[in-house]
């Protein structure tokens, strides 16, 4: 996802508001979280992009379907895929509605635009599941019809992975339509909704103070009655009040500040992950392994493997 890239066609003004608006949606946790869920019920894998859809078809989910990848192998992407692709785009600027598309093997693509004040501020897309189950005849078609060909062994690696993808029937399609629909509705509504006021200058400089102390002591066991007491406050309101200020909790903030850490040292030295953890601020092994794979949708043994740089 890039966040830099400009739609074509949009005067510098315009394109500045959507930009905005679309990193709003972006950071937006409620967002990601509700299409996580979406993955976890329907196996719909599903990611924000911009307005205009990229060319690639990579962009269409966080992670590509195994069949897709097979189909990938050599070439860095299917050509149905990226027909797929291009008739959703010229979909969307047909008509600002939801779109969804399958290649001849059945996987399916959507396209779901998010409309605030009449103006299209982000996409989202997702598909790599396919809408109907095929017997090993529809199999044999969908292969010729994709031009798949090779060695037995690619074949039988083909075919497992066509049959490992998960199937949804029309009406179950459907109904995740649906849901995607009007996870973007209340995304819009929620723009809609009138900024809350700035909080008094006092009780911003005491929030300061908190984040400030937790910052210092990020490596030492903490509790709220510690982090308020610093702050010069009783624990249930600067719990309100620390919400309302940063519009996320303390102990979110608190494991936010420590994932980043660690993702730093993974990314840079080569710590046994027990110790990265203990220096990020972490009490047990457990706890971080847990909260380090909630925030980054990977362990911390997998981040170091795509991340580090000697």
């Amino acid at each position: 996802m890039d966040a830099g890239l400009k739609e074509p066609g949009f005067g510098r003004g315009r394109a500045e508001e959507n930009g905005s608006a679309f990193d709003r949606l972006k950071q937006n946790s409620l967002l990601h979280e509700a299409l996580r869920q979406v993955h976890e019920l329907t196996g719909l894998m599903t990611r924000l992009c911009l307005p205009k859809l990229p060319p690639s078809p990579t962009l269409c989910g966080a992670w590509p379907a195994a069949f897709c990848r097979q189909l990938a192998l050599g070439s860095g992407a299917c050509p149905s895929c990226l027909r797929l692709q291009a008739q959703l785009c010229r979909r969307l600027e047909s008509k600002l509605k939801a779109h969804w598309g399958c290649c001849p093997a059945g996987i399916v693509r959507l396209a779901v635009p998010v409309i605030v004040a009449g103006q299209h501020v982000g996409t989202i897309v997702g598909g790599q599941v396919r809408l109907r189950s095929s017997d090993p005849a529809g199999f044999g078609h969908c292969c010729r019809q994709l031009g798949v060909n090779g060695d037995r062994r690619r074949l039988h690696a083909v075919r497992r992975a066509f049959f490992a993808t998960r199937v949804l029937s029309r009406q179950e399609l459907a109904a995740a339509l649906r849901l995607l629909q009007t996870l973007a509705q209340l995304q819009a509504l929620t723009f809609a909704q009138p900024a809350p006021s700035s909080p008094p200058v006092r009780d911003s400089a005491r929030v300061s103070a908190a984040e400030n102390f937790v910052r210092q002591h990020l490596t030492e066991r903490m509790t709220t009655e510690n982090v308020a007491r610093a702050a010069g406050l009783t624990g249930a309101y600067f719990c309100r009040l620390f919400r309302r200020t940063t519009g996320t909790t303390l102990h979110n903030f608190v494991a936010n500040l420590r994932v980043a850490g660690a993702k730093d040292l993974l990314a840079r030295t080569l710590q046994p992950i027990g110790q990265i953890a203990f220096a990020a601020g972490f009490q047990s092994i457990p706890d971080f392994n847990r909260v380090f794979r909630h925030k980054t949708r990977m362990s911390p043994s997998q981040y170091r493997r795509k991340h580090y740089r000697a």
